[in-house]
């Protein structure tokens, strides 16, 4: 049912070239995925992920990896604020931070709002997994 309503956000989206017309569209785990009846070996880029036999009829599932849309927030951050967001990430407070960087805890304040606002998070640990998550993608 979820998967469902999934396809119908999709249908239609995206500039994937049409080899049958797609009966689902939808995305999962970072791929644009159609669902087509088999005609033929040309995928248009896409890469077979699986298929499907309903009534006798074969179906393929495509796939195309996405291209990711936006820029990491995280290379956002200036280099003082990626420091302090990696403090922050440690389990530091306003001031241990201030302490150890030679700042008051004004600038630290103003700091974490920077870095709250650039990565569009609200609470210390909202801004601790975004930069756990960046940190294990990374290569």
């Amino acid at each position: 049912m979820a998967m469902a309503a999934v396809a119908t956000a999709y249908a239609g989206a995206g500039s994937a070239p049409q080899l049958e017309p797609a009966l689902a569209r939808f995305a999962l785990l970072g791929h644009d995925c159609m669902v087509v009846a088999t005609q033929g070996d040309a995928f248009g880029g896409h890469v077979q992920l699986g298929q499907l036999l309903v009534d006798g009829q074969r179906y393929l599932v495509l796939g195309k990896k996405l291209q990711p849309t936006a820029p990491d927030p995280v290379s956002r951050l200036t280099p003082r604020e990626l420091e302090i967001a990696l403090l922050i990430a440690g389990g530091c407070c306003n001031k241990t931070i201030a302490r150890r960087l030679e700042i008051s805890c004004h600038t630290v304040g103003a700091h974490v709002g920077r870095i709250f606002a650039k990565l569009c998070v609200h609470k210390r640990t909202e801004l601790t997994a975004r930069v756990v998550q960046r940190l294990s993608v990374e290569p």
